[in-house]
């Protein structure tokens, strides 16, 4: 175990020698209800994705057990059985998947093919993106 959040005041109940010896952080946490603030709850969310090629359905295929509402864009359709495994739908409309979902996840390269998309994307959504590499792109 490299770290032990402890979620609340003090480490009376911690053995901090022997954590350290075994070259485990121990942390605390006083502000459970910052964290809890913080967070956000996939269950019921619809989530969509832009490319639903091998990272496109990892994603999905991780996403299912959250219950969340799937669904994906992509030039081809998947197989059912495929459909059935993430419990996607496809929606052949990228204006209509960006309108719908309260998460969107972008999982296609840049190309000149999907330059458009990227276009579309842009000018309906805010991008988070700490490489800045499609802010860079764009202007």
């Amino acid at each position: 175990m490299q770290l032990l959040l402890i979620a609340g005041i003090g480490t009376d109940h911690i053995d901090l020698k022997a954590a350290a010896g075994a070259g485990s952080t121990v942390a605390e946490e006083w502000n459970v209800v910052a964290i809890a603030y913080k967070a956000y709850d996939l269950e019921e969310k619809k989530v969509g994705t832009v490319g639903a090629e091998r990272i496109g359905r990892l994603l999905l295929q991780r996403l299912k057990p959250f219950n969340c509402i799937l669904l994906y864009h992509d030039r081809l359709k998947m197989e059912t059985k495929l459909e059935n495994q993430t419990g996607a739908k496809f929606d052949e409309n990228l204006d209509s998947i960006l309108s719908k979902c309260d998460i969107v996840v972008i999982n296609m390269p840049l190309i000149s093919k999907t330059r458009y998309d990227f276009q579309l994307i842009l000018n309906k959504v805010c991008f988070l993106n700490e490489e800045h590499i499609l802010a860079s792109w764009y202007h």
